[in-house]
C-alpha cells in the first residue's frame, strides 16, 4: 500500500552535522542553565538553524526530567 500523503518528512541531518550538535547538546547540558545562552552564542555563531536544533533537544531534555 502506498504511503499517505500525509505523513511529513523531516530533512536528514548529516552525520557530521548530528556529531556537532550531539557534542554542542552534551556540553550544554553539563553547564547551569544561566551560561548555556553564553555558551551557544560562542560554539554556534551565526548558525541560527544550529542553535534552534540544540536549544530544542536541550527542552525536550528539560522536559523529560532528566535534568
Amino acid at each position: 500500500m502506498a504511503a499517505s500523503g500525509n505523513v511529513q518528512e523531516f530533512p536528514r541531518m548529516s552525520t557530521e552535522r548530528w556529531e556537532r550538535t550531539k557534542q554542542i547538546l552534551e556540553e550544554a547540558l553539563r553547564i547551569v542553565p544561566e551560561q548555556r545562552p553564553a555558551y551557544l552564542d560562542l560554539v554556534c555563531g551565526a548558525d541560527s538553524e544550529l542553535r534552534d536544533e540544540v536549544e530544542s533537544l536541550i527542552a525536550s531534555h528539560t522536559e523529560a526530567g532528566s535534568e
